[in-house]
């Protein structure tokens, strides 16, 4: 396999009949993946408001930083981990120190008491997702394995479409303390719903050693989308506020708008890389994604707000989709875990960019912040082609 920066999309082969997709482990494990995406998507647009009086940069700390910096540290570890002691405990210790950890949430908006609790509710998502995502590739059957990641992506991508509106709805009704054990029993939802799986047998291989921590095929695709992460990070830290402070309309609309425009989005990408390659897919995503932070900037009202959430909730999309199927075409079969894992980290280290964008908004404002944040996804553009040059990427 071509592991360089050349490659071309993998024949599809035939679903076979024989091979069940929506079976009851598959079944469970999206189900559960979807409670857990919705009790992290609860927070979008209420932790920022939990923390209002605090400065930009500790909300930015809080909301992404802390959070940012357990995952790096637990992330290159979590594949291990449930490798060794199989998928299902590892999701089910990470989903429960996640519930614990969303609850304890009500416990002070201090910020400093909640560096604590954000660096253990990080470690918990990040146990959770690596052992639920190795989870979700043992059990697909490998004819249908796109179709199948495909609904996942639809699936988990749609608590971006109603959990912030729901999480605003219920920090109102039943106050923003109370709120807190709500997302706490979506994250323990996942954990219930996780119990009656059964690891799947792998072949064990001898001899290969303790295996890689970071896969040098990924780098490029990691690099590209790290600017997509960091620029996604500063929604859920200071989009409520920004809407709130300028009076531009509701924060839980344009969450809502952000995931209409992601679950069409994902198909679609996944369709032209098919066809035209994942460099038409790229390309398309990183523009579209600086296009709507822009758009985000100069808001002054309602209707460009939203049209900045489903600018950028299609670049976005797209930029994921074509950019997790090049890091796939660019590993070796033995070393895709690696790829993936390392991929997974330009969502963790992006949790970091709302930290640091935070002392942009506290110098300059939020509508300075996020036109820093829309110059990222322009910079990783130029840089996705000059590594392109005279060799194509991904066509």
């Amino acid at each position: 396999m071509d592991r360089g920066p050349g490659v071309s999309p993998a024949p599809r082969s035939a679903p076979a009949a024989a091979d069940p997709l929506w079976t009851r482990a598959y079944v469970l494990t999206v189900a559960s993946l979807h409670l857990f995406f919705l009790a992290w998507a609860l927070l979008f647009a209420t932790l920022p408001l939990y923390l209002e009086e605090a400065p930009k940069w500790q909300v930015g700390w809080v909301v992404s930083g802390a959070f940012g910096v357990a995952s790096l540290l637990v992330r290159p570890l979590s594949g291990r981990v449930s490798d060794r002691w199989g998928r299902r405990p590892v999701m089910l210790a990470g989903a429960a120190l996640t519930a614990v950890t969303l609850a304890a949430h009500a416990l002070s908006p201090d910020p400093w008491l909640l560096t604590g609790v954000r660096l253990l509710n990080g470690a918990g998502m990040c146990l959770y997702t690596t052992a639920a995502m190795a989870q979700l590739a043992d059990v697909l059957p490998p004819a249908r394995r796109g179709e199948g990641m495909g609904w996942y992506g639809v699936i988990y991508t749609t608590t971006n479409v109603y959990g912030p509106g729901l999480g605003l709805a219920s920090a109102e009704a039943l106050g923003i303390r109370p709120f807190f054990l709500v997302a706490g029993l979506a994250a323990a939802g996942a954990a219930l719903l996780a119990l009656p799986l059964r690891d799947t047998p792998r072949p064990q291989t001898a001899g290969t050693g303790r295996g890689q921590l970071v896969s040098r095929a990924a780098l490029l695709p990691t690099s590209v989308f790290l600017a997509l992460t960091v620029t996604f990070s500063v929604l859920p830290a200071f989009l409520a506020l920004y809407v709130k402070q300028d009076g531009l309309g509701s924060a839980g609309v344009f969450f809502f708008l952000l995931g209409v425009a992601l679950v069409p989005a994902r198909w679609l990408g996944g369709t032209v890389a098919d066809r035209l390659g994942r460099a038409a897919v790229i390309y398309p995503g990183l523009a579209l994604a600086a296009v709507g932070m822009a758009l985000l900037a100069l808001a002054g009202s309602a209707p460009p707000l939203y049209a900045a959430a489903l600018v950028f909730g299609a670049g976005f999309g797209l930029g994921h989709t074509g950019l997790t199927i090049l890091t796939v075409d660019r590993a070796r079969p033995e070393e895709r875990g690696a790829a993936m894992a390392t991929f997974a980290l330009a969502w963790d280290a992006g949790t970091l960019g709302s930290f640091a964008l935070g002392f942009v908004g506290d110098a300059t404002g939020l509508a300075a912040l996020f036109g820093a944040a829309a110059v990222l996804p322009l910079l990783a553009l130029a840089g996705f082609w000059a590594a392109g040059r005279g060799r194509p990427i991904g066509s």
